[in-house]
């Protein structure tokens, strides 16, 4: 049975009402729980129970795990509001800050910001002000994209003109100037690989030739599996690049992923997080540093 198939069941069961909250999960004893339940609420760690939380594969671990973590959330929101004056106290927004730095979008890019653009930068894309609940760029973008919809690689220049590579949602994987992204309003992010690497040139252009450059490596459309690499998504194109290079971009970050949970039910949002790769996750994965964000001049 594929996982696409899986996650098309586990969406019908949670949609059909199959995985009730309901009082007696107050009474849930210790006996109903998994071991890595009970590591994860003895440990009463923010990073731990979130994990757990999103792995959780029973109710009764869902339910458990679910009221400890909203209690630690709430604490932590709370340290992160004292050291950090400007932070807003909501899940979107907190996760919009962590993505950006900001929770406006209000800043821009300088012309001289895009003209340093070294080969393997990340550019993440949010392709309308008001992001996928306006203009969905990417088909359901609007249960995944809490802050950019697309995402790129910059290759550098041929015969002169920036290059990006990219997996278009109708075109597949190709080579587009730069300038196509700047053709219309976008809100962009730019993030670069914290440690050196000197083979970026080689290696960027092998993994070139390997997934073509006219569309030859359709679009994945159903964000089911980033391990697939016969059909790509924008963000799975770079997560796919960077593990050539021995570096995973894709955070799982707990906090992105209960922000999943807005749109879709905890099991549902669980597989995702764990299964997938969005633009978002990788802007917000430790092995990266945020060059700029902002509008395109």
């Amino acid at each position: 049975m594929n996982r696409f198939f899986i996650l098309v069941v586990l969406t019908v069961i949670v949609c059909a009402g199959a995985y009730p909250r309901t009082q007696a999960a107050a009474h849930t004893t210790t006996s109903e729980l998994s071991a890595q339940t009970l590591v994860a609420l003895r440990s009463n760690d923010y990073v731990t129970v979130g994990t757990a939380l999103f792995s959780a594969q029973s109710q009764a671990d869902i339910d458990a795990l679910d009221e400890h973590f909203q209690r630690l959330l709430a604490r932590e929101l709370s340290h992160t509001s004292t050291t950090i004056a400007y932070l807003p106290p909501t899940i979107s927004q907190r996760l919009t800050a962590g993505i950006t730095g900001s929770t406006t979008y209000k800043a821009n890019i300088s012309a001289r910001t895009m003209t340093t653009l070294t080969r393997g930068d990340i550019i993440l894309r949010r392709s309308h002000p008001r992001g996928c609940a306006i203009q969905q760029f990417v088909r359901g973008c609007r249960a995944w994209a809490a802050v950019y919809d697309h995402a790129a690689l910059y290759y550098g220049r041929i015969d002169g003109v920036p290059m990006v590579y990219e997996s278009h949602p109708q075109r597949g994987v190709r080579l587009v100037p730069l300038s196509n992204w700047q053709r219309s309003p976008a809100y962009v992010g730019i993030y670069r690989l914290k440690t050196s690497f000197a083979t970026h040139a080689n290696m960027l252009s092998r993994f070139v030739i390997a997934y073509g450059t006219n569309g030859r490596t359709r679009f994945n459309a159903t964000q089911t599996d980033k391990t697939s690499d016969t059909r790509v998504s924008s963000a799975q194109l770079v997560w796919l690049y960077y593990r050539t290079i021995g570096v995973n971009v894709d955070s799982n970050n707990t906090l992105y992923a209960y922000w999943l949970r807005t749109g879709y039910s905890p099991l549902v949002a669980s597989y995702i997080a764990n299964h997938a790769v969005a633009p978002d996750e990788i802007a917000l994965s430790p092995a990266l540093s945020r060059v700029a964000h902002g509008w395109l001049p």
